[in-house]
């Protein structure tokens, strides 16, 4: 009689991993029984899923990155080109319209 828990055993021969869980209001108990290769993957697989899990995150982290980059330096650039014409010495402004003043008369 076992109590809740997981546990691993073997069973003619075959590794399998056992979960007990009792139901509180039934006493009833659920039993999950699992064979060991039902649930490891070979070294060659394990290597192959980290892998992929690596480079798909990876590759979400770039994507992230040039997202936050585009959105820091664009604003920069226009900036940048605006400032073009008083770098070579151009002081005058873009626009030349000037609001009309009153005359002191």
């Amino acid at each position: 009689k076992r109590t809740d828990g997981n546990y691993e055993e073997t069973f003619q021969g075959e590794r399998r991993s056992v979960a007990v869980k009792s139901v509180g209001y039934t006493g009833w108990k659920l039993v999950g029984v699992t064979p060991e290769r039902g649930i490891s993957l070979s070294g060659l697989k394990t290597q192959l899923f980290v892998a992929f899990v690596v480079a798909f995150f990876l590759f979400l982290l770039m994507v992230i990155n040039a997202y936050i980059s585009s959105r820091i330096t664009v604003p920069i650039k226009k900036l940048e080109n605006r400032s073009t014409p008083w770098r070579r010495g151009s002081w005058t402004p873009r626009s030349t319209s000037v609001a009309p003043t009153r005359s002191a008369t």
